[in-house]
């Protein structure tokens, strides 16, 4: 299998291809450009601690704090490497030692940019696991194209060097910095790891670099209000990020929140909002906007329609809105059924189901079957069993290649089956015989059970499934009229 991605894009693809994880939102960013600028002329140094990815020192820049007024500070090597180029201070006297096998690499290259770019594919090498399948393809694509990768990220490191040359940059501690109240006419960005051991897992390159652990990893949940108190008897502004909730910080602080989900914030909170000019600020609370579920521009399909020889179906790719519409309409609000890829199934150009699936585990080689979150259709008075024309219709080979069309990119996985997951009153259910296997059975405590069924692709087109169909639809109904006939 090989990785349908240049490889010049696999420092920037991805999450998976990044090196540091995690950044702040773009309007998050600009509200902090704005709230710097407000106060630039009283406090004109500006702080940042855990400076990570030097996004907050380009929102500093942006407000029009002098490079010389920035002092940012961190304890990895990966923001250690950017902040030596920034400040213009030689990054070899860092107490990094690279491990064998890698050396002589490492020092085939002259001191500069493109050595410390061989530095950042080393660590990012380091955290690709090579028993994960997914991970080790891009692995190797790393180390077949390393000298593209190399010199395009030495690019990227020119650019970088020269947009915030001159910012200040120190290894310190998060705690030390904070404590510190000098200088005091500083704004402090703070913006501090939120899960428990995240640098251990994202910076974790033994053996391939050595490097000390000055400092005992951020405990968020122990140690976030402390410090926070900490701050706030000292003459600096501090502005920190907070996660999920307000916590103990008074209503006031809150200068900033923006809505993902029920009781899931992000805010950004001001130790001293006396100093605001509240009035200049942007928009300061933004929730978010309730999605506006919507029908196709076609029609249902009518509730007399009969299933005949000629009966055409059509797929059509649809947004979560729109599937999620029809969802409601045919199973009356059943709650969170989030998928990845949704579709609307028509009959004759009709409207007739929805389906969800969830692709992740396939395209990341976990799995080699697609899984249904949903499907739902509507019910016909003059066809009963309609639902397993849908059924028959989404484990069909033409529908494979129907999801293998619509995958936009790294189509390297293979769709070998289908499985869902269902709820049910009994140990199996009778419509799946004959189309799909029960693979596993969980009994519930309320008595019911938890059902996995799976199959391979049946080899059959859509037309081959409407004629399928129609000869099970009337075996069904002749054994029906069998079973009324009196013996």
């Amino acid at each position: 299998m090989v990785v349908r991605a240049h490889p010049t894009q696999l420092f920037s693809m991805q999450q998976l291809t990044k090196i540091f994880l995690g950044h702040t939102p773009k309007d998050q960013r600009d509200f902090l450009v704005h709230l710097l600028q407000s106060l630039r002329g009283q406090y004109p140094v500006l702080v940042i601690p855990c400076c990570g990815n030097f996004t907050l020192a380009q929102a500093g820049l942006l407000a029009g704090y002098a490079p010389a007024a920035i002092h940012c500070s961190d304890i990895s090597l990966y923001s250690s490497l950017l902040g030596r180029l920034a400040c213009g201070e030689d990054y070899q006297t860092l107490p990094y030692q690279v491990q064998e096998p890698y050396t002589s690499d490492y020092e085939g290259y002259e001191p500069g940019l493109r050595q410390v770019a061989y530095l950042l594919w080393l660590m990012k090498l380091a955290q690709l696991r090579e028993d994960n399948p997914y991970e080790a393809q891009y692995r190797e694509a790393m180390v077949t194209d390393k000298a593209k990768l190399v010199d395009a990220m030495a690019a990227r490191l020119q650019g970088f060097a020269e947009r915030d040359k001159g910012i200040q940059y120190e290894v310190r501690d998060m705690r030390e910095v904070l404590r510190d109240d000098n200088p005091p006419e500083a704004v402090v960005l703070c913006n501090p790891p939120v899960f428990a051991k995240g640098y251990a897992k994202m910076f974790n390159f033994e053996g391939v670099i050595d490097w000390p652990d000055s400092a005992e990893e951020f405990n968020w949940r122990k140690e976030y209000w402390d410090l926070y108190a900490a701050t706030e008897t000292q003459q600096r502004v501090h502005i920190w990020y907070r996660y999920k909730n307000v916590g103990k910080a008074p209503q006031n602080h809150v200068v900033f929140a923006k809505e993902y989900k029920a009781e899931h914030f992000d805010y950004w909170l001001c130790t001293k909002p006396e100093a605001l000019d509240v009035e200049s600020l942007p928009a300061r609370v933004r929730y978010k906007h309730s999605k506006n579920y919507a029908p196709l521009n076609a029609p249902l399909v009518p509730k007399d329609y009969r299933i005949t020889e000629n009966t055409k179906i059509t797929f059509r790719k649809v947004s979560g809105e729109v599937s999620l519409y029809y969802r409601d309409l045919f199973a009356h609000k059943l709650g969170q059924t989030k998928a990845e890829i949704y579709y609307v199934m028509l009959l004759d150009g009709a409207v007739f189901g929805t389906v969800g699936f969830h692709l992740a585990d396939v395209r990341l080689l976990r799995d080699d079957h697609v899984m249904e979150v949903f499907g739902f259709d509507r019910s016909l008075d003059a066809e009963p069993y309609a639902h397993r024309l849908l059924m028959m219709a989404i484990t069909c080979r033409e529908f494979r290649d129907r999801l293998y069309a619509d995958q936009r990119s790294n189509r390297y996985f293979e769709m070998r089956g289908f499985k869902t997951v269902c709820l049910a009153k009994y140990r199996k259910l009778k419509s799946s015989n004959g189309l799909l296997e029960l693979v596993k059975r969980d009994k519930l405590p309320n008595g019911s059970y938890r059902l996995m069924y799976k199959t391979k692709w049946w080899d059959r087109t859509f037309q081959g499934c409407v004629q399928d169909w129609l000869t099970w639809n009337a075996k069904k109904k002749e054994g029906q009229r069998r079973a009324r006939e009196p013996e």
